[in-house]
């Protein structure tokens, strides 16, 4: 009933602040020890990391990006509901188990590329933001059922 449904957005709202908290050590408070081992010594060495592209020209095209992913979000989604039918699975099961399992294929395909050039400090980065922002995060917004209070108990997912 009710009660649950408090106690969930409750520790909800402990995860979310959890996750602030993990976001503002990181980025703000420690952030030293984030920064590559050595890097004083390798910045002279290695020419390799330079700056291939202006900030400017960095923001230009994370704008332009931004849009065409948007715009393919939305071929996405509707591929996503004539999948469900023609196959007839859910609509929830493929949003919420395989795509993701998809979209994770590049963020995964990163982690490897990083660690095949040494780059150890980004690989776990990677790999521990995903996990970190997955169970803190989104965790927090499925848990507390913020997006649908119309009488059922949490997110329903069936196969059949």
């Amino acid at each position: 009933g009710k009660s649950e449904v408090s106690l969930s957005r409750f520790s909800s709202c402990i995860m979310l602040v959890a996750y602030a908290s993990y976001l503002f050590f990181q980025l703000k408070s420690q952030r030293s020890l984030y920064s590559p081992i050595g890097e004083e010594e390798e910045s002279t060495e290695d020419e390799e990391d330079e700056k291939e592209i202006a900030q400017g020209e960095a923001i230009s095209w994370l704008f332009v990006l931004t849009i065409w992913i948007s715009i393919l979000s939305g071929y996405l989604v509707d591929a996503i509901q004539g999948a469900s039918e023609s196959l007839n699975m859910p609509l929830a099961f493929i949003s919420v188990i395989l795509l993701p399992i998809v979209g994770n294929a590049a963020e995964h395909a990163s982690a490897i590329m990083f660690a095949m050039k040494n780059k150890l400090d980004i690989t776990l980065g990677v790999a521990i933001g995903s996990s970190t922002q997955i169970s803190m995060f989104v965790d927090s917004i499925l848990c507390g059922n913020w997006l649908d209070d119309g009488g059922r108990d949490g997110l329903e997912l069936s196969i059949v």
